[in-house]
């Protein structure tokens, strides 16, 4: 059983938003933005008995340079902290 986190900020807040805005806004401070990410979703895994972490991007853009260094950043502390809590980590893209 995995769990997907919609509609997840950087700020620990939860509210409709596009993907280009939630990359955005998680980039800003990729680190912060994974430290939120694990310390809010681990508890919930650990309650509903989650085994795997889905960060699923609907859709994507051409990224800066930065951006990319910036969103792999995250990722790689994601995927730490979540590998280091037991459990896996998917990432979906679009093939298109």
């Amino acid at each position: 059983m995995w769990f997907d986190y919609d509609y997840w900020m950087g700020d620990g807040s939860h509210r409709p938003i596009d993907s280009y805005e939630a990359i955005d806004e998680l980039i800003k401070n990729p680190e912060k933005s994974a430290k939120n990410l694990v310390d809010e979703i681990i508890p919930i895994m650990n309650q509903y008995g989650y085994t795997d972490l889905d960060v699923d991007l609907e859709t994507l853009r051409v990224a800066t340079t930065d951006e990319q260094v910036a969103f792999t950043s995250f990722l790689k502390i994601v995927s730490q902290s979540v590998k280091n809590a037991g459990y896996g980590l998917t990432i979906c893209l679009p093939v298109s």
